[in-house]
Order: structure tokens, then C-alpha cells, then sequence
């Protein structure tokens, strides 16, 4: 039970890697807040959770709107009178594979920029002084190996791309502006394609090819188990455990 006792925020809970963090950390003993914009699926992990035993919040949420994050954040101090936990996993990927970055429409650079970057930006702005308050917390930026490498060979997602080059960015910055507070920044990235909702486009036979998204709960538990001012501005690839 190394979440005995902690509160944990997780976006994008709903499904994949959200949802196998959010059951990973119930499990540990954490009491636990999903959100997503899809109400049905973050109330069918809300349940499976009460299921282990442990409390959880629902809340759906736009993460893109500050109003909608200043709601989700009160809603879970309200509830649970801390939040020691923040796991930015909400994204998007581009709808159509896109090659070239001419050929990348504005509106879909606008929705992924502003879903996977302002998103996590916005989060992590109303949760922070909380934080602050209390001198500790961890904050895990969920990111991708597009975040290490400006565009892999057959790799077509430009906005995803560089919204992961933010995550990690912000990341490091943020780790550097907490430090004095005791607060642990890190990011998280699977290392290899994890089967979720982005490639579902995908046929039956190369899905069974791409990992679990299990593969980073092992990892999400070590950072979010973190003492105050431990480990903090690293970007941990969890398919190379070097973190153990």
C-alpha cells in the first residue's frame, strides 16, 4: 500500500493509460479523482474502483477550458481536502496522419496544442498552490518518445510531436520553479506504442503487436510514491526501467 493516505488527480481517466494509472493507484491505497470529457466511461472506472475498496471521483471535465479545470480542482479539495497526486495524462493525436506540416490544418493544430499542452498547463496551475500550501506533492506529465525525437521515420504527427517537446520542457521548468516547495515534477512516457483509443484505426493484427498500457503503472507508483524534494525534473521511458 505505498498510496495509503494520498489523493490522486488523474486526467484523461477514462481509458488506457489513464484508467490503468487510476486502478494501479487505488490499489496502493489511494483515494482517486478521474477526468475526462466522457462521463460514462470515467463513472465505469469511478465504480471499479469502489470495487477495490477505495473512494473515487468522477468529473467531467474540458481540460482545454480554465473554468472547467477551476471547477475539477475544487470539486476534489471539496471532497477529499487535499490532492497530493496530479497525473496530466489528457491527450489527442492528429484525426488524419499528416506528413508534411503544410499540409496540417490550424484547427487541428489549435485542438491538440491546446488539449495536450494548455490542458496540462491549466491543471497544473489550480492544483499547485495546493500543493505549495502543504510543501509537498508529485506531479507526473504524462509525455511520449515524439517528446525525444522531432519526427522518427513514418512518424506523421506533427502537433502531437511538438505538444510532447512542451511536456517536456514544461516539465523540467516546472520541476525548477518547485523545487523550493518540496514538490517532485516529472515526466512519464510508455517508450513504445501502447494500445489505447489513438490506434484504434489500426487492423486486429497489428494491435496485438503494440503493448499494454499497464506498462507505465509500475513506473506512475514509483514518482507519485515520491518523498518531498526526491527525484524531480527527469523524463523516465518506461519500457527501460531504470527507475527501480
Amino acid at each position: 500500500m505505498r498510496l495509503e493516505g494520498k489523493v490522486a488527480l488523474i486526467t484523461g481517466g477514462g481509458r488506457g493509460i489513464g484508467k490503468s494509472i487510476a486502478l494501479a493507484y487505488a490499489k496502493e491505497g489511494a483515494y482517486v479523482a478521474v477526468s475526462a470529457r466522457t462521463k460514462s466511461q470515467i463513472e465505469t472506472v469511478a465504480k471499479e474502483i469502489r470495487k477495490l475498496g477505495q473512494r473515487a471521483l468522477a468529473i467531467k471535465a474540458d481540460i482545454r477550458k480554465e473554468e472547467d479545470v477551476k471547477k475539477m480542482v475544487g470539486t476534489v479539495i471539496q471532497e477529499f481536502g487535499k490532492i497530493d497526486i496530479l497525473v496530466n495524462n489528457a491527450g489527442v493525436t492528429e484525426k488524419k496522419p499528416t506528413k508534411e506540416i503544410k499540409d496540417l490544418p490550424e484547427e487541428e493544430w489549435n485542438r491538440i496544442i491546446q488539449t495536450n499542452l494548455t490542458g496540462t498547463f491549466l491543471c497544473t496551475k489550480w492544483v499547485l498552490p495546493h500543493m505549495i500550501n502543504r510543501r509537498s506533492g508529485n506531479i507526473i506529465n504524462i509525455s511520449s518518445a515524439l517528446g525525444q525525437k522531432g519526427r522518427p521515420e513514418k512518424e506523421n504527427s506533427v502537433a502531437y510531436a511538438v505538444s510532447k517537446f512542451g511536456t517536456e520542457g514544461f516539465t523540467e521548468y516546472l520541476s525548477k520553479e518547485s523545487k523550493e516547495y518540496n514538490i517532485n515534477v516529472n515526466a512519464l512516457y510508455p517508450g513504445v506504442r501502447v494500445d489505447t483509443g489513438f490506434f484504434n484505426h489500426l487492423s486486429h493484427e497489428q494491435r496485438e503487436k503494440l503493448a499494454r498500457s499497464e506498462i507505465v503503472t509500475e513506473p506512475a507508483i514509483f514518482l507519485a510514491s515520491q518523498r518531498p524534494a526526491a527525484m524531480s525534473g527527469k523524463s523516465i521511458n518506461a519500457s527501460r526501467p531504470i527507475w527501480k
